[in-house]
């Protein structure tokens, strides 16, 4: 995911790579790092952590819906990133469903 947005990235304009588009290489740059984090975390941690990363996934689709209604980011490039995204969000959400059932047990 990361790397399509790089690619693209590249080829936008200077005004919107230095603005808008620094938001949302800093938001993919903070998924990865939760995403990170979340691997070596103590169990009684990662949901909080998924719960972070949820909300910044959100926050990305949302900047990402915005260049695309402003015509920064073309519609095919959009739901390239949008689908990986998404598929993202659905992992997130599932490794989450996954261990409030896991605490649910041990409780």
């Amino acid at each position: 995911m990361y790397k399509l947005w790089q690619q693209t990235s590249n080829s936008l304009s200077k005004p919107f790579r230095y603005g808008l588009g620094s938001k949302i290489e800093n938001l993919f740059l903070e998924i990865l790092e939760l995403e990170f984090v979340l691997k070596y975390s103590k169990p009684n941690e990662k949901i909080n952590l998924l719960n972070q990363t949820t909300h910044k996934i959100d926050i990305l689709k949302f900047f990402l819906q915005v260049t695309w209604e402003n015509d920064y980011l073309k519609e095919k490039r959009f739901a390239e990133i949008s689908l990986k995204i998404e598929n993202i969000g659905r992992e997130i959400y599932q490794w989450k469903i996954y261990l409030e059932k896991q605490n649910s047990h041990t409780l």
